[in-house]
């Protein structure tokens, strides 16, 4: 059914008389929700006849309206990884275009400014934060719940019907044009109009056949043996689960193990006093506990890297914008290599996408590293190399690793020879020209923190200052310096036969260089301006390069199950803030890192094992935690509301299909939606036209879609929620003369 024949045929329906107020259902009452809830505020507030048309319920089994996992109640050791300034609850003018209004400036506001108001009024310390400040998730969710309450109020003064409900959707089936939802409590099923679908991220649970349920059937044969496969909500970590004096072994070295690491340490009575070191800051002072050690392993034995000191805050004229990655030269290599498949051309993400992301991390690395004028001198033959690439070039390549190489040996062979060239200069046995000499003014900023503008020109100078250690741990050989992708990804990849004590020395290392990286900020350090600048501030260009279909379906996989993980170590990260409490826990030796890289894991008699180098290692733990991250799969999921979903034929899995022969496929696991309303596509293929989808399940056609809202950078997940508050309402007569929102004196204010 296409939009206009959706519009033709509800108008017609709302027209009867006995139509009553027209009910929407909010299926989860998370940061979804309450992004669902202000788009409607905004709606009525331009358009206040649409209030008496409508009514509301929304349904969070928790009852934390606006919150959702992030309720006000969990331990204060469970903390956000995105500073105060840069969560938002609104959309903002730079959603101009993508939504339909905006809230008057008085009832917008974010993180920072509703702690900043919380304070005023009450004077309460925990309401004291810089915009830089890393925050808990309890504070988040305090200020979701009030801010989801503030708009609700908002709402019925205006006339808007809106009921909660606490309880849990557990079945939904069509009823005419709208639908019955059943509830866990066996309360009456509702009747509602229309529904969308927030639920955030579903509980997982072991499946039979996977080894998730055997450690599961492990742990009930075996007294000792104790296995938690969903660590969340982290209070069910308790002295049941994990008591003191146990050795722990987890799986996982990302948000959930972090979680679970201070649970177990901070949660327990633990404390961090200052040590007076930048980089570590905070030493581990013991309560007695605490998990005799906690090992974690993972694929590459390292955590979620830190995210950087922001020097960028919300300032869109310090983000960079791509020269080499950008939608132009995306639609070029789609037409020159791209296959054709159902809804776009296809293109590789490895072969043909993740090269230009490579050389444009190259770019911004080097020009932090040495300074403009450094990459100025081969712009011009890193520019024709990339036309070339995308004019059909890229065909030429056997594989991304192929193409990867050939687009970046330009830079690192013209930065191998400057490198060269300053390490002789330093050592005093040449000279250097004045562009090298700025060059090795840029490398001595980066290396001491000593402004370019203090520093001499002298070589001499500048090596006495390279004598001396730098504060961000920097080796003060230039040649030590050259980007390294696989490197990057893959830090302990050299490490893999060594013992033990080697590995954990190694893991140690890497981790104190990311947090001195990370202090150094996401502007002046290299390797963080290279990562934040791709992987965060071109986003959007990622989304418009693999969302819906755009992927072969091989690649596809490829991007879901490697690359994701990539981009969830390196760029989406942890605060710095819990990255040095971490720190101080390995240090104090409750967090032991020496089996993390790739180990094998067993059952054995009394727990678990841990496994390297055969059997010449191994590490036994009572205790197995799996704080890995339980991706939503609609054809796995035990989730009854899904199931009854998809039973009733009214939601189905994205599946991409495509190659040369149109036999290829890959199933994401996310439930396929518009591209342009957000509503879900029917097991028939049809556009369901009453039924919405935001968050976690739809992110098989979508590509990082279910973050908190941040401001000023053109969120798309609050243009999200716009499409698909105005999809369900576009049917009523109040809606059809409504222009597009502009811009006002009183939302620019």
């Amino acid at each position: 059914m296409s939009l206009k024949e959706l519009n033709t045929k509800t108008i017609s329906k709302v027209a009867e008389p006995a139509q009553q107020r027209f009910s929407i259902a909010l299926v989860g009452g998370g940061p979804n929700a309450l992004y669902c809830v202000e788009r409607l505020l905004a709606l009525v507030t331009q358009t206040p006849a649409l209030a008496s048309e409508l009514s509301l319920t929304v349904v969070d089994k928790r009852g934390t309206f606006g919150a959702g996992c992030h309720y006000p109640s969990q331990p204060t050791t469970n903390h956000l990884n995105r500073i105060a300034s840069q969560i938002s609850f609104c959309a903002d003018e730079s959603n101009e275009g993508q939504v339909s209004a905006l809230l008057p400036q008085e009832l917008r506001s974010t993180l920072f400014t509703w702690c900043r108001e919380q304070y005023e009024r009450t004077k309460n310390e925990r309401y004291e934060i810089s915009e830089r400040e890393w925050v808990d998730r309890s504070l988040f969710g305090e200020a979701s719940c009030d801010v989801f309450q503030t708009y609700v109020t908002e709402l019925t003064k205006r006339g808007l019907s809106v009921k909660t409900v606490q309880d849990r959707v557990t079945a939904m089936t069509r009823d005419g044009a709208g639908y019955q939802l059943s509830f866990e409590s066996e309360r009456m099923a509702e009747y509602h109009d229309a529904a969308v679908l927030c639920t955030g991220h579903t509980e997982a649970s072991p499946r039979q056949g996977d080894m998730s349920f055997a450690y599961a059937e492990h742990a009930l044969t075996d007294a000792e043996a104790r296995y938690a496969h969903d660590v969340y909500p982290i209070e069910g970590i308790d002295a049941e689960t994990v008591k003191p004096g146990d050795q722990v072994i987890c799986r996982g070295l990302g948000l959930a193990a972090i979680d679970v690491m201070l649970r177990l340490t901070e949660g327990r009575g633990g404390y961090f006093v200052p040590t007076g070191d930048p980089i570590r800051p905070l030493k581990y002072i013991r309560s007695g506990f605490e998990p005799k050690s906690i090992v974690p392993f993972s694929s590459t034995g390292v955590f979620l890297f830190a995210r950087a000191y922001n020097e960028k805050l919300n300032d869109s004229s310090l983000f960079e914008t791509g020269v080499y990655f950008t939608p132009k030269n995306i639609d070029r290599l789609r037409e020159t290599v791209g296959v054709l498949g159902p809804k776009a051309r296809q293109l590789d993400y490895g072969h043909h996408i993740l090269p230009l992301m490579i050389v444009e991390m190259q770019r911004i690395y080097y020009q932090t590293l040495f300074g403009k004028p450094a990459f100025t001198a081969i712009a011009d033959q890193v520019q024709a190399a990339v036309a070339d690439f995308v004019a059909g070039g890229a065909a030429t390549f056997a594989d991304g690793d192929a193409a990867m190489a050939a687009l970046s040996d330009i830079a690192t062979t013209h930065f191998v020879g400057l490198a060269t060239r300053l390490e002789t200069a330093i050592d005093g046995k040449g000279d250097l020209d004045a562009q090298d000499i700025q060059a090795l003014q840029m490398f001595t900023q980066v290396y001491s923190g000593v402004p370019v503008s203090a520093l001499a020109a002298e070589v001499g100078n500048i090596a006495n200052l390279l004598a001396q250690p730098s504060p961000y741990l920097h080796n003060d050989r230039p040649s030590a310096h050259l980007f390294d992708w696989n490197r990057l990804i893959e830090p302990l990849q050299t490490q893999r036969g060594v013992d033990r004590d080697t590995l954990g020395q190694a893991a140690h290392q890497f981790f104190l260089k990311d947090l001195a990286d990370a202090t150094q900020g996401n502007i002046s350090n290299p390797r963080k301006a290279a990562i934040d600048g791709v992987w965060r501030d071109m986003r959007d260009t990622v989304r418009y390069s693999v969302e819906f279909g755009r992927l072969l379906p091989d690649s596809q996989g490829y991007f879901m199950n490697v690359v994701h993980r990539i981009t969830n170590r390196i760029a989406v990260g942890t605060s710095l803030k819990m990255m040095t409490k971490i720190m101080a826990l390995v240090e104090d030796g409750v967090v032991d890192m020496s089996c993390g890289l790739a180990p094998e894991l067993e059952m054995v008699t009394g727990g678990f094992q841990l496994v390297r180098d055969g059997q010449a290692e191994t590490v036994k733990g009572q205790v197995l935690l799996n704080a890995s991250v339980h991706r939503f799969d609609l054809a796995r999921t035990e989730d009854c509301l899904y199931q009854s979903l998809q039973g009733e034929g009214l939601i189905r899995e994205w599946c991409i299909t495509g190659g040369e022969d149109g036999s290829s496929s890959f199933a994401t696991g996310g439930v396929e939606v518009d591209p342009d309303t957000n509503l879900v596509i029917q097991r028939d293929g049809e556009l369901n036209p009453n039924l919405g989808l935001l968050g976690a399940p739809s992110e098989g056609p979508l590509y990082f879609h279910l973050a908190a809202v941040r401001p000023l950078c053109s969120d798309p997940v609050i243009a999200d929620a716009d499409k698909v508050i105005n999809a369900l309402l576009r049917r009523l007569p109040v809606m059809q003369t409504q222009e597009p929102y502009q811009k006002t004196e009183e939302t620019m204010q």
